[in-house]
């Protein structure tokens, strides 16, 4: 399939934007997780960086893109509260940000791409899987589909052709050495897998640390009790629940709301259906994947359950698992030929085969939501909750600001006699705390701890602040300097870390004049895990640079496995939270003639790494000299504050 063969050439981007499929991806979301109620022109500017424009259009693309590689990951697990977990607006919105950036260190370096290249790109793009042109109509049709004009898309291939070239150059002045490339093979292809004993420290109970021992422990790690700089506030709360519940809003009041934001209450016209995909490629041919929908067609009206053919046929990974549903979707979520023929059905009717670029599909349209404007009944409860959200937030900066102006102007003010005077404000006196902590009844806010660490002096006032729970005001009461902390001062904190050191040494002890027996064939590991009271567990297979189960990333376990021969018995080591012995139970060696077969593709892998470094590490330079700016309706709107903002 000609866009699967473009899929495929531009994978070489995968590991910094995800981005060069965006195109190519057959769209499946719903476009609504994508917050943004003063709905921005696509042509708008969501981005600048340098003399460069990140569009919301190709913000959107980029944000799709990226959400179908997480769907395709975690399946029926992927929702809007994940999205906004992974931070996923922002993700987009950075790497259609860097895409410029190595778009403009391509032309600065020289690089250029002919009218003749984009030619033979677009050719070979728009090829079978015979590798003939499939027609000027035919490719009109595709962009069509994309809503893309032939401009838009060959400017799109320039640029995907422009960063290639980059990595291309940079990867040519790119060394590594033999010794790297035999690591490297080593670190992905030398396995093992062990039978061992682990001695959790907690079960060595007979340990108490003398005076000397801590003593010695404490001087040593002196820098682990360091003090930064604490500040010690007097906040006074303009708690947003407490306001919450003093507002009433009548009912004209809601209505003229609603009137006022009509599109917030307006539905697009939906689709709900379910399909099988049969991929045309060079195994199979259009007419023989018609064929097939055909006959599934056929069984479907027979009785069969869809579901379960999608599961078996189906060849979306998206959702065949899900027996191929694709749940609601408005129009301009799917390519034409199949939105066309899902909106055009009526539910229960099974349509298709379709054919569209990604191959020939069989739809069972489930149900249809008609759009429109939802009704005042049905909306009022949204509306009303904006309506006191807005109020709330309104009238607790207001009265944040109130008792900024009035405690600014008074030399000792009482603030307890203050909080006692307002029914929705309350003081808070929190513990000593440093720039990165959470505050109590705070929080861990940065702009408050920010502006208290700004002030200069103690006795001053921070302006109003907005936190999770509302506005504050605060006093800094006291600054306290960086200190070294006296040991009596953590004595209970020193003698837990000496007390698990000491457990640690002794377990080992334990464990090695058991080894001994086992070592010299005396007794078994076995034997030795019953003495201890304890369970022999096994590993899976593991590599140089892999974790083991039940030990997690034992470094010195790993190296020493991978240097023992098969029925090999270790020494005892120290692990994070005990000791351990093992047996060493499957050994998979280094192969001289299989690494000689990989020594060219390791090589390969290994530049690519390198490169893909030496570009992160460009783009990160890059970011710092331009320092990209923002439209401000891309952190009111999407709810994102993107890294590097610096206007």
């Amino acid at each position: 399939m000609a866009l699967k063969q473009l899929r495929d050439s531009m994978k070489y981007l995968q590991w910094i934007l995800y981005l060069m499929a965006a195109a190519f991806v057959f769209v499946l979301i719903d476009t609504s997780q994508i917050r943004n109620p003063s709905r921005p022109n696509t042509s708008d500017v969501a981005a600048t960086v340098g003399d460069a424009q990140v569009t919301y259009a190709q913000f959107r693309s980029t944000y799709r893109n990226l959400e179908d590689n997480y769907r395709q990951m975690f399946g029926e697990r992927w929702n809007r509260e994940m999205a906004e977990q992974f931070g996923l607006a922002r993700q987009a919105l950075e790497q259609a940000v860097n895409r410029e950036i190595l778009l403009m260190e391509a032309e600065r370096v020289g690089l250029r791409v002919s009218d003749e290249e984009i030619k033979k790109l677009l050719i070979e793009i728009f090829s079978d899987a015979d590798g003939k042109f499939v027609g000027t109509e035919r490719v009109n049709q595709i962009l069509r589909g994309r809503r893309q004009s032939q401009a838009e898309f060959a400017d799109q291939i320039r640029k995907e052709e422009l960063i290639r070239k980059l990595q291309i150059m940079m990867s040519s002045t790119t060394y590594v050495s033999e010794t790297d490339v035999e690591r490297s093979w080593r670190e992905q292809n030398e396995k093992a897998k062990i039978r061992f004993v682990k001695l959790p420290a907690t079960e060595v109970q007979d340990v108490e640390p003398t005076e000397d021992e801590i003593g010695a422990f404490f001087e040593s790690h002196q820098s682990d009790y360091q003090l930064p700089e604490q500040r010690r506030a007097e906040i006074l709360l303009v708690d947003r629940t407490k306001l919450r519940g003093q507002i009433e809003v009548p009912e004209e009041e809601l209505k003229a709301y609603y009137d006022e934001h009509l599109d917030d209450f307006t539905r697009e016209e939906q689709v709900r259906a379910r399909h099988i995909l049969l991929r045309v490629s060079g195994d199979r041919d259009e007419s023989s994947a018609m064929a097939l929908a055909e006959d599934l067609k056929t069984r479907v009206a027979a009785g069969e359950d869809f579901g379960a053919l999608a599961k078996e046929y189906s060849e979306d990974p998206s959702n065949s698992e899900r027996g191929g549903d694709l749940g609601f979707f408005g129009r301009g979520a799917m390519v034409k030929e199949f939105e066309d023929a899902a909106f055009g059905a009526d539910p229960g009717t099974l349509v298709g085969p379709v054919v569209t670029d990604f191959g020939v599909h069989l739809i069972d349209v489930l149900s249809k939501s008609e759009g429109g404007v939802q009704p005042f009944e049905q909306a009022k409860a949204v509306a009303q909750a904006r309506v006191v959200n807005d109020r709330v937030e309104e009238l607790a900066e207001a009265k944040a600001k109130e008792i900024a102006e009035r405690v600014a102007g008074e030399d000792g003010a009482d603030l307890q006699a203050l909080a006692d005077g307002e029914e929705v404000v309350e003081l808070v006196s929190p513990e000593p705390f440093g720039r990165n902590d959470s505050v109590e009844r705070i929080g861990r806010v940065p702009d408050f701890t920010t502006a208290v660490f700004e002030t200069a002096a103690a006795g001053e006032f921070i302006e109003a602040v907005k936190v999770p729970r509302g506005w504050v005001v605060a006093k800094v009461a006291e600054i306290l300097e960086p200190r070294a902390q006296e040991l009596d001062e953590v004595r209970d904190r020193v003698v837990q870390a000496v007390t698990a050191e000491l457990q640690k040494e002794a377990a080992v002890e334990r464990l090695s004049a058991s080894g001994q027996d086992v070592r010299s064939g005396g007794r078994t590991l076995d034997d030795l895990a019953g003495e201890h009271g304890l369970q022999v567990q096994e590993s899976s297979e593991f590599g140089r640079l892999g974790s083991i189960s039940g030990l997690g990333s034992a470094r010195d376990v790993i190296r020493a496995a991978m240097e023992m021969e098969e029925g090999e018995i270790s020494d005892a080591f120290s692990v994070s939270d005990g000791a351990v012995l093992f047996e060493v139970t499957s050994r998979t060696k280094f192969d001289a003639e299989a690494f000689e077969e990989a020594r060219e593709t390791t090589t390969e892998e290994l530049v690519d790494q390198r490169v893909n470094r030496l570009l992160s590490s460009l783009v990160e330079q890059r970011r710092r000299d331009l320092q990209p700016t923002y439209d401000p309706r891309v952190i009111e709107d999407f709810g994102i504050a993107p890294s590097g903002q610096a206007g």
